[in-house]
């Protein structure tokens, strides 16, 4: 029952669309139709300024790390812990409180990661910056590091939940990633150009 608690806390504090809400306290704009039209942190920073990115960074990272640090004080297994974040994450990406719209998931991530493995974000943020130095698509280069999660925990010898909830937690954000999608298909299309040739 605990558990069952901890992960309904985890979706419904993960789901706190913070860009949304600062977007409309200071700005009243509505942040889903402002960009991209995701409703996180980055989002927030390149369409409406560090007004409103700042704290929607801050809320968002707090998420994250909020619910990994309760998973702890409530005991909870390595197991149930990843499986929180990942449930948070969902909440964040799928909100029931705006018609389930969202973000991509990545601070709600980072305040995870703070608690759980702290040089998971500097190896992770790393390699995106390799992917921006190689593409210059920074959003693209997000997503792409992310795909990095379960490789960099199995590196570290985390146990396999850990690296299942890595595997997943990944597929969940990069699944929100519309840069992913059109550079593979960019990719077959150039791969399939080449094997005409």
């Amino acid at each position: 029952m605990t558990d069952i608690i901890l992960l309904l806390i985890a979706y419904l504090v993960g789901a706190i669309p913070s860009a949304y809400v600062f977007t409309r306290l200071f700005l009243n704009q509505d942040i889903r139709h402002v960009g991209t039209g995701n409703v996180g942190t980055m989002n927030a920073l390149r369409s409406v300024g560090f007004r409103v990115g700042l704290p929607t960074m801050v809320v968002d990272i707090a998420k994250g790390a909020f619910i990994v640090h309760l998973a702890g004080l409530m005991g909870s297994s390595g197991m149930l812990v990843i499986i929180a974040l990942l449930v948070a994450i969902i909440g964040h990406n799928y909100s029931i409180y705006i018609n389930f719209k969202g973000g991509k998931g990545f601070a709600t991530l980072i305040g995870g990661l703070l608690l759980i493995s702290p040089i998971t974000i500097i190896i992770l943020m790393g390699i995106s910056t390799l992917f921006i130095i190689l593409t210059h698509e920074p959003r693209l280069s997000q997503g792409l590091a992310i795909m990095f999660l379960p490789v960099v925990f199995w590196y570290f010898s985390f146990e396999l939940h850990y690296i299942l909830g890595g595997l997943s937690i990944s597929t969940i954000i990069v699944m929100k990633h519309k840069e992913i999608t059109s550079f593979l298909r960019r990719s077959s299309s150039i791969n399939t150009d080449n094997s005409l040739d």
